[in-house]
């Protein structure tokens, strides 16, 4: 199990005292356990452009729809500019006229089917999310 999910996998020691295991070699099925965050294993995701209007800058290059922007991708919008993002949960981001925001983290833990971990760092103006 530490192989799989940990980043690294010889630091499960620590999560046998925090979920209370007296033998790691005999853990019930059924057994929740809980891993931090910053222990597991993660992959890089990314958001896509599904619309923008207007004056948009990005530090990936231009965008059109269908464009793919990865972790540290930052996005300024001009007056009258917006672009929507579907992120990789389903859920969709406006970036509103005259903001700037940066996509900090785009990842999802590895292991689990695709469970997202994302976060945008709204530096000014406004977002939107659905």
């Amino acid at each position: 199990m530490a192989s799989r999910y940990l980043v690294k996998p010889n630091n499960w020691p620590p999560l046998q005292t925090l979920n209370k295991i007296a033998d790691p070699t005999r853990i019930r099925p059924g057994t929740p356990i809980r891993i931090p965050l910053s222990d597991m294993k993660t992959e890089a995701a990314t958001a896509n452009v599904i619309a923008l209007s207007g004056p948009v800058e990005s530090s990936a290059g231009k965008l059109t729809p269908g464009t793919e922007i990865g972790e540290g991708t930052n996005i300024k919008t001009g007056d009258n500019g917006f672009v929507t993002l579907r992120l990789a949960d389903g859920s969709t981001m406006v970036v509103q006229s005259k903001s700037q925001v940066k996509l900090d983290i785009a990842r999802t833990i590895a292991n689990s089917s695709g469970v997202p971990i994302t976060r945008l760092d709204s530096r000014r103006g406004g977002l939107r999310h659905k």
